[in-house]
């Protein structure tokens, strides 16, 4: 469930943040990518491993209008007395691709 939104989330994907908050987050990941983060996550929230958290990947992004857009996924994880929180931290890289391909 997607619970905070910024500028930068909303120019990437094309939503404004009343559109997103407390939406799933497969509004933004396609299937083929939901299914891999879904998974890891489950992993991560049981305790069974934690060889996501710290590192960044790259897949694709899914805007409003439906484009596939390249973005770079960090995950990061807390704890607190409410219970165990994650975070995933995605960055449009399309920019950076178009200056390696030029």
């Amino acid at each position: 469930i997607i619970n905070q939104w910024n500028v930068g989330a909303e120019k990437t994907f094309g939503y404004p943040e009343r559109e997103i908050i407390n939406k799933n987050i497969d509004r933004i990941l396609p299937g083929e990518f939901l299914k891999d983060y879904t998974t890891s996550l489950g992993q991560l929230k049981t305790g069974k491993t934690e060889h996501s958290l710290g590192q960044t990947i790259e897949l694709l992004g899914k805007h409003k209008n439906g484009t596939l857009i390249p973005i770079e996924v960090s995950l990061s994880n807390w704890e607190t007395s409410e219970g165990k929180f994650f975070t995933g931290i995605m960055r449009n890289i399309s920019v950076k691709l178009m200056k390696v391909r030029s």
